[in-house]
């Protein structure tokens, strides 16, 4: 399964999207070409680029149909959801999908590791008789002596940054993508499932639980209105399209609008036992 690049952590999962790009060797070397122009053209507001194809060509020097075929790539291995936009002069928007494990090899160094170990029959290193690192030959001149040693030539602690003296100025915080990761505050609270059980078994029953997880249960519920809240333009489009009909069969309707997204997710958030007697 796939998820779309977390708004909150925008930056580092368009990175992280763009070394999964890089990294997957099954794809050719112009779909990774593609892959990075798009991924510097991913917008937050709308989780998606949508830099037409022909200007594509024009940015990297190459054929219309080269970009055609590392989009068409790019889509075929799962890295890309693409919006097919309607009428002449409009350019398609393409939405960036992190895949599952890709936060498992979000490194280079990693991904080396992992694909030697891959390798059949791969050994790091045949080491022979005449190459094993014998000991160091240490003589009794050079053997330090602790009384000989004065204190100006004693090594510090390399382990912790040294200072003449304080510094002025405490160190600043870590940027707010990595402060979990480095021990500064709390790790995010997990969102919970979305309070309409209605709502949510319908794009159940459509997208699965994980199309579910992914697209519907970070959205706002509007019980009073019988209204999905989303914060991004492709979130409410996918969902229309996706599940438009069971949706309105229902009497729900589906907008986006962001200043009211975050006004509705600071409520606290309950489950209804259904999804629709307090909003009737």
């Amino acid at each position: 399964m796939s998820r779309l690049l977390d708004v909150h952590n925008f930056v580092a999962d368009k990175l992280r999207w763009q070394l999964q790009v890089l990294l997957d060797s099954s794809l050719t070397a112009n779909a990774r070409m593609v892959g990075s122009l798009i991924a510097h053209d991913l917008n937050v507001e709308r989780g998606a680029a949508w830099r037409a194809q022909e200007n594509m060509a024009l940015a990297l020097g190459v054929h219309l149909s080269s970009i055609r075929r590392g989009v068409a790539e790019l889509a075929g291995k799962g890295h890309l959801s693409i919006r097919r936009s309607r009428g002449r002069g409009r350019s398609q928007q393409y939405a960036a999908l992190i895949l599952d494990g890709a936060e498992a090899h979000d490194s280079i160094d990693r991904a080396i590791a992992a694909r030697r170990e891959a390798v059949p029959g791969h050994h790091p290193e045949k080491v022979s008789p005449a190459n094993i690192d014998a000991p160091e030959k240490v003589s009794p001149a050079n053997v330090d002596d602790p009384e000989k040693v004065s204190p100006a030539t004693q090594k510090g602690i390399t382990g912790e940054r040294q200072y003449l003296e304080e510094p002025l100025n405490p160190p600043s915080p870590p940027p707010r993508a990595n402060r979990v990761r480095l021990g500064w505050g709390e790790p995010p609270k997990p969102v919970g499932q979305f309070p309409s059980k209605a709502v949510r078994s319908v794009v159940v029953n459509r997208l699965g639980e994980a199309g579910a997880v992914s697209w519907l249960d970070t959205q706002a519920w509007d019980g009073e209105a019988k209204t999905i809240v989303t914060r991004l333009v492709l979130q409410a489009e996918k969902i229309q399209s996706s599940c438009g009909g069971d949706l309105r069969r229902l009497g729900v309707n589906v907008v986006c609008d962001k200043v009211r997204h975050e006004a509705l997710s600071r409520q606290p958030r309950t489950v209804l036992a259904t999804g629709m007697e307090k909003a009737a």
